[in-house]
């Protein structure tokens, strides 16, 4: 969490996913990228999905919330998302908000 005057700003972890390398650096040989990001199964980068919450003049805004909740368990094993920091649910709590506060 950061401060600016009466602004707070949270980084809250939605989960992460694994792509396939071609996405993020598409033709770019894997020996220039791979120095940078080690990918698994040697193709597949973790990527985080994060969300920035603000909380400033008694309102709560939430910028991005990831995949959400409502993905079929095929699309949830295509994009092999797990939550190793927690939902977003769980990131909201932590800073003392549910999701009724948003």
């Amino acid at each position: 969490m950061f401060k600016l005057g009466d602004i707070e700003v949270h980084v809250i972890s939605a989960g992460q996913v694994l792509v396939d390398s071609g996405g993020p650096f598409g033709l770019v040989p894997r020996i220039l990228w791979s120095r940078h990001q080690t990918p698994i199964n040697d193709w597949y980068l973790p990527m985080s999905l994060n969300c920035v919450l603000i909380k400033t003049g008694g309102k709560n805004i939430i910028c991005d919330v990831g995949h959400g909740d409502k993905l079929t368990d095929k699309m949830r094993k295509n994009f092999q998302l797990t939550y190793p920091h927690g939902t977003l649910q769980d990131g909201l709590a932590r800073a003392g908000l549910g999701v009724e506060d948003i």
